[in-house]
């Protein structure tokens, strides 16, 4: 598994695991030996599908849940057997965990007041905290009289104001409406440029992750799929679990033909193309599947191309609209912009079908 090599690392983890007892008596593995190397200062976000083990490494690295096995280093001092309050670290919850009876300045200031820090001094950095995230103004409200975006930035401002040396965010936004969804990790990644702390972020959602991150890690059955920036997750997925979990893929399925130090030559759908961008373990004369992504697959009229599609499916969304094509008797996702003269193809229609081959990805065409 990739990590990042870097002096001075502000969190890592090595060879971690975590194992619960199940109702029936066996033991089930939650975390399985992962290790991961976090900069200072760098946003990374732990990205996968429930129950994948991302939450129980974040409450591992909290002090909340004891390890089963491996190291967490915070710094250069290993925290395995710190409780929580003696690790520094600052946690963004789901559900804000705001005490409804404080104000909104006294909920910011509760762990400066529990660590008897001077008034003044406390009302400094209470100050400086609530106008950063744009609460000046409501410092003497009661959490029942903000929005849920207003009190998931007290929170965000309260976790802030110790100047913790780690970060955690767990699902943050998964109680807010799509639109202030979009606000509020917006107000997350300033202040992150703003202040830059190491931040580990928990969520399913792939869009937080990736207009958020510096690296996410994918993660699947207790496991670190892949391990890399927004648009290496992206435009190099490793496999396919990663592809068709970041984003919308089509999986074609193709023949390497010869394998050049810098492009593939693949046999797909009658015709061969050089494909310059591959994941490990693709050789020569081994099926493999051409990702494609459902914006880079453009339809044409049937004439145009040598590679045809019937139209199967249209679902107009605004600015564009999704086009289901059966393609050599599997059924692929293609976008077509709104506007202009074009007209929508008909259900049942033929087109013709292409791509640029410097948009394909190739991954091995392994069982699932």
């Amino acid at each position: 598994m990739e990590t990042l090599t870097t002096q001075g690392n502000a969190l890592r983890l090595v060879d971690l695991e975590k194992e619960f007892r199940a109702p029936d008596g066996g033991m089930v593995t939650a975390v399985n030996n992962i290790s991961l190397d976090v900069a200072p200062g760098e946003f990374v976000s732990l990205l996968g599908p429930s129950g994948c083990g991302k939450t129980t490494i974040l409450r591992m690295v909290a002090g909340l849940e004891q390890p089963s096995g491996g190291e967490i280093l915070i710094g250069e001092e290993r925290v395995n057997e710190l409780p929580p309050y003696k690790r520094n670290i600052g946690l963004v919850f789901q559900s804000y965990a705001l005490f409804p009876h404080k104000t909104v300045f006294d909920n910011v200031a509760y762990s400066q007041t529990l660590r008897r820090r001077p008034k003044a001094e406390i009302k400094s950095s209470v100050d400086e905290m609530l106008a950063l995230v744009g609460l000046d103004h409501h410092a003497d409200r009661f959490p029942t009289q903000l929005s849920g975006g207003q009190q998931q930035r007290v929170a965000l401002a309260r976790a802030l104001v110790s100047d913790p040396r780690v970060l955690l965010f767990d699902e943050p936004l998964s109680n807010l409406d799509a639109r202030l969804r979009v606000q509020v990790r917006a107000e997350i990644r300033r202040v992150h440029q703003r202040l830059r702390p190491t931040v580990i972020y928990v969520t399913h959602d792939q869009s937080e992750a990736m207009s958020m991150s510096d690296r996410i890690a994918v993660m699947s059955a207790g496991q670190v799929i892949q391990l890399g920036t927004p648009q290496d997750i992206y435009q190099r997925p490793d496999n396919k679990f990663v592809a068709d979990f970041v984003g919308s893929a089509n999986f074609f399925p193709a023949r390497v033909l010869e394998r050049k130090s810098k492009e593939l030559v693949v046999e797909f759908s009658g015709g061969t193309f050089k494909i310059g961008s591959w994941a490990p373990g693709c050789e020569q004369n081994d099926d493999v599947l051409l990702v494609i992504r459902q914006e880079h697959l453009e339809i044409l009229p049937e004439s145009d191309s040598s590679i045809h599609g019937i139209i199967r499916g249209t679902e107009f969304l605004g600015t564009h609209t999704e086009c289901m094509v059966e393609i050599g008797g599997q059924t692929a996702l293609a976008t077509l912009e709104s506007g202009g003269s074009r007209t929508m193809p008909a259900l049942g229609s033929k087109v013709g079908i292409r791509f640029r081959e410097n948009r394909v990805h190739v991954i091995a065409n392994t069982p699932e």
